[in-house]
């Protein structure tokens, strides 16, 4: 993780069950923050955590908030994975919780949807925050049915994951 995680405080936007904090925890973090905007997906994830190990549980923080309006500040590094926006209410999502992160990390890990705009988005708004890339990758995702509005036994689409770091040149 290019030394962006041990001994770092990581925060996850939109963290769900919180499987980046416990990458984060188990490559090294000092703590991680967990927030979402779904107070019971935060409780389960304490859940799970703290059942898988009590000294990762007590490095991580758990916090109930909208992501658009992060409450975190000064943390080292910001890893998510933002909604994607398939959905006309999660339109330009990933984007908020971009520039959210952007706003409060030196270093960002994200994954967005792939299209050559959604690149161009995320380059040009990463520059305005004074922050370079260092890398840009493509992968191919699955998501099984799992929801009632999926029609495919599973889906399959593009996304790419970005890697930013505050001040580079």
């Amino acid at each position: 993780m290019r030394g962006d995680i041990e001994g770092s405080a990581v925060l996850e936007l939109g963290c769900g069950v919180g499987r980046f904090t416990i990458g984060s925890l188990l490559l090294g973090a000092r703590v991680g923050f967990c927030l979402d905007l779904d107070e019971e997906v935060l409780e389960y994830a304490r859940n799970v955590h703290c059942s898988l190990s009590g000294s990762i549980c007590r490095r991580v923080v758990y916090l109930a908030a909208d992501a658009l309006s992060n409450p975190v500040t000064g943390v080292d590094t910001v890893i998510m994975n933002p909604p994607f926006g398939v959905y006309p209410e999660n339109r330009g999502l990933d984007m908020g919780f971009l520039d959210s992160a952007l706003e409060v990390a030196s270093r960002v890990y994200s994954i967005h949807k792939y299209t050559e705009e959604a690149v161009r988005l995320v380059v040009d708004r990463a520059v305005r925050h004074g922050f370079a890339v260092v890398k840009i990758g493509l992968t191919e995702l699955s998501i099984p049915m799992m929801f009632e509005t999926h029609r495919k036994r599973v889906h399959r689409f593009k996304a790419f994951y970005v890697v930013l770091k505050r001040g580079l040149k």
